[in-house]
């Protein structure tokens, strides 16, 4: 009999990095960059179901055995096409199926009650899936705390914005590319300072509503001069400076009255026939 190991293939080298990656994710104290968790985040909607995430969440010792019966069965370690899984509850079927879709593998109930088991068999397009459960669930409880400091982030810009607080900052609109903090700071007087804060950069300074007022259009004209925005308008933050909950809207000065075409004068003298 060969005893010579099998080499590892794509599959098995993608959920060997996916494993280092979640030992990583949970031993070390600096967390997954957001975008990292978004896109593992949809990459598990396409694997596993609610189903599967919420009873993994409950009953993670018997639900981390199921896995690695399939795991072994799609890599072929068990040396059959094969499993039989042994009479158990309706709730723990259903786990068996829809995990087994997860890895492409065929399965059925077999035998009537209280007798009732699961049968899985190997497919020719059976799979490792991209993720396992366990940093699925790891990815989904963080997506899960991300949703919930977003809805209390909403809650608290909607308190502070009743309060009518008065205006104490200046918020830049539509930066062209390239600007920076340090770069608009260098350009503006010492007593005011730069903050990005919410996908905006944002000035303010120990100033009043109307000090900010009428340093509006002297900032408007930094901006505009030195090409680093297009406009700017007066906005309320929070004091620490971590929140901008409400923005002024400007509304444009009447435009000049536009003169009335004259249908009698031509503006193009031409016999060219456009039809």
């Amino acid at each position: 009999m060969n005893t010579e190991p099998l080499e590892c293939d794509e599959e098995c080298e993608l959920e060997q990095r996916n494993r280092q990656l979640l030992s990583a994710l949970t031993d070390a104290s600096d967390a997954p960059m957001e975008g990292d968790i978004v896109s593992r985040f949809l990459l598990l909607e396409k694997t596993y179901t609610p189903y599967v995430l919420s009873l993994y969440s409950q009953q993670k010792v018997w639900c981390e055995s199921i896995e690695q019966i399939l795991q072994k069965l799609v890599s072929r370690e068990l040396g059959r096409q094969t499993y039989h899984f042994r009479p158990m509850k309706k709730l723990q079927r259903k786990f068996i199926h829809e995990l087994a879709e997860s890895y492409k593998l065929y399965s059925e109930s077999q035998d009537p009650e209280p007798k009732r088991s699961v049968f899985v068999r190997l497919q020719v397009s059976s799979r490792l899936p991209k993720i396992g459960l366990k940093e699925a669930l790891f990815v989904s409880e963080r997506m899960k705390e991300k949703e919930r400091k977003k809805r209390e982030r909403a809650i608290q810009i909607e308190e502070l914005r009743q309060q009518s607080a008065e205006f104490n900052a200046i918020v830049v609109k539509d930066p062209f590319m390239g600007m920076t903090a340090e770069k608009l700071a260098a350009e503006l007087p010492e007593e005011l300072s730069v903050k990005w804060l919410m996908d905006s950069f944002v000035i303010y300074g120990d100033f009043d509503e109307s000090q900010l007022r009428a340093l509006k259009p002297e900032i408007k004209e930094v901006l505009t001069s030195k090409n680093l925005a297009m406009d700017c308008a007066l906005a309320k933050t929070d004091i620490p400076r971590t929140l901008i909950y409400d923005v002024e809207q400007t509304t444009e000065l009447p435009a000049e009255t536009k003169l009335e075409p004259d249908p009698n004068r031509l503006l193009i003298s031409t016999s060219f026939d456009w039809y």
